[in-house]
């Protein structure tokens, strides 16, 4: 059994790290697959071997999802925010500081969430009907301090007016039963194939020269500051009904603007693991799924029992560790990678990548929305509006879902 336990988590870390480098293969779609394999195999194995496997592969994506976008753009709807930050530091030049701050952000994130994991096991299910009341006007109200957080009114115009027309996309598309995988189409277009193609005919194909030693040092004040204030709000929208690690960043976008870019890398790669692991202790405790990987838990197993979460959050912890070692390793290999080959042609080869997945999932209907998607993201770009404000295409569905 401890070496089915010790292969599980092998081959979740290397699912983890693949899913992770691919721009498109979203962690929800690779749990899809290991649930039907085990229902295929009808569980001629324990129980907790694909749940350990879901751990590892979810937890190990959310680190190494942050590698490829720095190169190429593209985003997932959990690194969407964090990015933003992280790209600007690598147009400087800070590509190493960067990395280092999302693996040091993301490994301090998981070690908070196992250190609350107590209080919420005890506050979580009566904070759950609290915030579900008072969320949706607060989501509203940070969405409104952004736009108004622009330079000019010619600045603030356009982002209403972008707003208002990713809400209502994301409504269409979110609420529609024609896509089985609405935010792999959403994602792609609004920072994947919008990115592509503005890079490719505007932007520069060459990367900036990257400094070979680590320039940015945070006191230890900062760093406890931004894994606090990311995990306070990865808590409290973890424990409010649809709120997840994207919605987390957009409501302390402010304080993640004024604070610098090291220190929002940081808090920002923090929410997503602290996400995770909330999100396994609100599928023990109130037996609700949060996202994709706990959703194909859920499928597995009706419910954790006390021994299996003990197990889980162990294996998260193990991970966590082995993920920070590996990632820094990982990025400067990727950098040599990149810097090595024709940005043109890397682009082009990308393009056509995810748009064949989203063809290959969606459809016909699936490249249009990603059209429109990837319509909007272009706009946001050559308007020089904030692209935080295309991370309100999830703000909509999500308050009428609630009202």
């Amino acid at each position: 059994m401890f070496l089915e336990l010790c292969l599980a988590v092998f081959l979740g870390l290397v699912c983890g790290i693949v899913t992770g480098l691919l721009p498109g293969l979203h962690v929800n779609l690779l749990a899809q697959i290991v649930v039907s394999l085990c229902f295929s195999f009808s569980f001629s194995f324990s129980s907790q071997i694909p749940l350990v496997f879901l751990v590892a592969l979810a937890l190990s994506n959310s680190f190494f999802s942050f590698l490829p976008p720095l190169f190429i753009g593209t985003a997932q709807s959990d690194t969407a925010l964090v990015l933003l930050p992280a790209q600007q530091m690598m147009q400087e030049g800070l590509f190493q500081d960067a990395v280092f701050l999302s693996a040091l952000g993301s490994v301090l994130g998981l070690v908070f969430a196992l250190l609350c994991t107590p209080l919420l096991l005890l506050f979580l299910e009566s904070a759950y009907s609290f915030f579900k009341v008072i969320l949706v006007f607060v989501l509203f109200a940070v969405v409104i301090f952004l736009i108004l957080s622009e330079k000019g009114w010619n600045e603030k115009f356009w982002a209403f007016l972008l707003v208002l027309l990713v809400c209502s996309l994301g409504l269409l598309v979110l609420d529609s039963p024609l896509f089985a995988n609405p935010l792999l189409l959403l994602f792609s277009g609004l920072f994947g194939v919008s990115s592509l193609l503005y890079s490719f005919f505007l932007g520069s194909l060459s990367f900036p020269e990257q400094k070979k030693k680590r320039q940015v040092s945070l006191s230890l004040k900062e760093i406890f500051l931004g894994v606090g204030v990311g995990g306070l709000s990865a808590v409290l929208c973890s424990v409010s009904p649809g709120l997840g690690s994207s919605q987390a960043g957009l409501l302390f976008s402010g304080f993640f603007r004024k604070s610098g870019k090291a220190v929002s890398v940081l808090s920002l790669s923090a929410i997503t693991t602290i996400d995770f692991v909330v999100s396994i202790a609100t599928f023990f405790v109130l037996g609700r799924a949060r996202n994709g990987a706990v959703v194909g838990m859920q499928n597995l197993v009706f419910e954790l029992d006390s021994q299996t979460f003990l197990l889980l959050l162990s294996v998260a912890a193990v991970v966590g560790f082995l993920c920070y070692l590996l990632m820094p390793v990982l990025a400067s290999f990727l950098l040599k990678f990149f810097q090595c080959i024709s940005l043109k042609i890397l682009f082009l080869c990308l393009l056509c990548f995810l748009l064949f997945l989203v063809f290959y999932f969606e459809g016909f209907f699936g490249i249009l929305a990603c059209l429109c998607a990837t319509s909007l993201g272009l706009l946001c770009l050559l308007l020089g509006v904030r692209r935080v404000h295309l991370c309100s295409v999830l703000v909509l569905p999500f308050a009428l879902s609630l009202l």
